[in-house]
C-alpha cells in the first residue's frame, strides 16, 4: 500500500517537474504584450509554436528551457524597458 503510494507520489512529481515549466513558458510566450515581442524582434507565433509542438512531441522541457534562457530574458528586458520608457 505504501510503496504504491509512493510510487504514484514520485510519478505525480516526476510528470510536474516536465510538464510544469513547458506550460508556464507558454503561458508567458501568450501572455506577452505585443510590444515587448516587437521590441525584441523575435516572432511570438513561432515561439508559441515552437513550444507547443515541442510539448506534443514530449520535448517540452528543452524548449521551455531553450525559451527561458534566450526569449525570456530578452522579453523580460523588454517589458522593463517598456514600463520605464513608455513612448521610445
Amino acid at each position: 500500500m505504501i510503496a504504491a503510494l509512493l510510487t504514484a507520489l514520485s510519478l505525480a512529481v516526476f510528470v510536474g517537474v516536465l510538464i510544469l515549466p513547458w506550460i508556464a513558458a507558454l503561458v508567458h510566450a501568450s501572455r506577452t504584450s505585443d510590444a515587448a515581442w516587437a521590441r525584441t524582434g523575435r516572432s511570438r507565433t513561432a515561439w508559441v509554436l515552437v513550444l507547443a509542438i515541442a510539448g506534443a512531441m514530449g520535448g517540452g522541457i528543452i524548449a521551455s528551457l531553450v525559451y527561458y534562457l534566450t526569449a525570456h530574458r530578452a522579453l523580460e528586458r523588454a517589458r522593463r524597458a517598456i514600463a520605464v520608457y513608455p513612448f521610445a
